[in-house]
């Protein structure tokens, strides 16, 4: 899993970076589920994404955003 940041309405309510669960292929394109440090979960257009955590890199303690 990876975190990324989100360019969405979401991000007044629910922060701005969110945890990358899955990765979705829809008639409308990729989308992803992502899980939001409050414990929001949303499925997104892949283009509202920004990934920021490099894939390789150790996962970070939980909470941190």
């Amino acid at each position: 899993m990876r975190i990324a940041k989100v360019n969405d309405a979401l991000t007044e309510k629910h922060g701005k970076y969110a945890e990358v669960i899955e990765l979705l292929e829809s008639p409308r394109g990729y989308q992803a589920r992502v899980k939001f440090g409050d414990g929001h979960r949303a499925t997104l257009p892949v283009t509202r994404l920004r990934m920021v955590q490099p894939e390789g890199l150790p996962r970070t303690k939980e909470g941190w955003f």
